[in-house]
């Protein structure tokens, strides 16, 4: 079963969005889980100041709660602007 984790923040300025950048880096890159299948980084083409992280994660899990990273990404890019944190699952396998 595949997961979709999603973290997305609207940084308040250009520098708060070079800052969330840097953070999703070193968290998604330098400490990716060996559950984590990929990473992605996507900034919003009309709007500069959103950022999206897509954690893409494989298990054979009915449920699946928030990642360690997810968590630390969303905690972190509190501080950078206003934050969401959602997880996504297959639609091939329903709950």
């Amino acid at each position: 079963m595949q997961w979709i984790e999603i973290i997305h923040v609207r940084a308040f300025t250009e520098a708060s969005k070079k800052d969330a950048l840097a953070a999703a880096r070193e968290l998604t890159l330098s400490h990716k889980p060996e559950r984590l299948s990929d990473a992605k980084l996507w900034i919003r083409s009309d709007l500069s100041t959103d950022i999206s992280v897509i954690l893409l994660w494989i298990e054979e899990s009915p449920q699946r709660p928030y990642s360690q990273v997810g968590l630390q990404l969303a905690e972190e890019f509190s501080d950078f602007g206003w934050v969401t944190h959602s997880m996504w699952q297959d639609a091939i396998y329903p709950v």
